[in-house]
């Protein structure tokens, strides 16, 4: 079974809204919203083949991205050490950000991604937005006093172990385990 999934899948987690281009499998551009169209036709295809196998695909959803800071320094720049006890300025790990502007940005996918779950008995969405921003009006980098973020887009090893506990309901709940 060889389609662009088989490539999508070997490319690095990469967000559909921040795409600036959209091709099919073939290497036609497209436009954006075409490009929802094609992802989830593909994917129904894709989940159609794996069912047929008696396989189950798990959805995550996006996770809140923050704005507004470039190029932070790396997470363990900013880790206090013996030999390291005054950190970069830069290294400010309190991301703030209107939980509406962050769901502007990517809630065309995770009601993408929500709905081929919807459409398919062996897709499951997992939705990891709500979970690392329960509030409704500020996400933060930091839950229950807990750093959950490295940067603006990528979790700590703490805020992926934060998820943990819920993932594995998911999986309880839907008997995949």
């Amino acid at each position: 079974f060889h389609s662009y999934f088989d490539q999508f899948l070997k490319r690095k987690a990469i967000s559909l809204t921040e795409l600036k281009f959209f091709y099919t499998r073939e290497g036609q551009r497209i436009k954006e919203n075409d490009a929802f169209d094609y992802f989830k036709l593909e994917f129904n295809k894709w989940a159609k083949y794996t069912r047929n196998k008696g396989l189950n695909i798990i959805i995550f959803s996006e996770i809140p991205i923050f704005r507004g800071l470039s190029n932070p320094p790396e997470y363990w720049a900013c880790t206090e050490e013996w030999f390291r006890p005054f950190l970069n300025k830069g290294c400010a790990r309190n991301f703030l950000e209107k939980k509406v502007d962050i769901l502007n940005r990517i809630n065309n996918t995770n009601e993408l991604l929500a709905s081929i779950a919807k459409e398919n008995s062996n897709v499951y969405y997992f939705d990891a937005f709500n979970i690392l921003c329960p509030t409704k009006r500020i996400c933060s980098s930091y839950l229950n006093n807990i750093l959950i973020y490295r940067d603006t887009n990528h979790l700590t090893r703490e805020g992926s172990e934060y998820l943990a506990p819920y993932f594995m309901k998911l999986l309880i709940e839907k008997k995949l385990i």
